[in-house]
């Protein structure tokens, strides 16, 4: 895993999501009250990009299906086998930080 940098906190606002790139991906990031989660942005049923979907604290419905993901914990709320990966967040002064996954070996960078 690597920290990366991602935004001002004050640039996401409660109820706000967005999507970032990563090394071999992308990433999305929501706020929901004082707290920020950071979780995959590919639906683990099709593929869909969630940070296209609609947010509605705590849920994220991905555009494509409409399978719903809780976003303080990844988990699918229509199947307990679904599941979107998450990744610790930290705010620095005034900045959110994600620790997101490097690629590996077998992965384009």
């Amino acid at each position: 895993m690597a920290w990366q940098r991602v935004m001002a906190l004050a640039d996401l606002a409660d109820g706000e999501m967005r999507q970032f790139p990563r090394a071999n991906g992308e990433f999305l990031v929501c706020r929901m009250e004082d707290a920020v989660y950071a979780l995959d942005n590919e639906c683990p049923h099709a593929g869909g990009p969630l940070a296209m979907g609609n947010f509605s604290p705590p849920l994220i419905a991905c555009p494509w299906h409409a399978w719903e993901f809780d976003c303080r914990t990844g988990e699918c709320v229509h199947s307990a086998k679904a599941k979107v990966a998450q990744y610790p967040t930290e705010v620095r002064g005034d900045e959110l930080w994600v620790d997101v996954p490097e690629p590996t070996a077998n992965e384009d960078a």
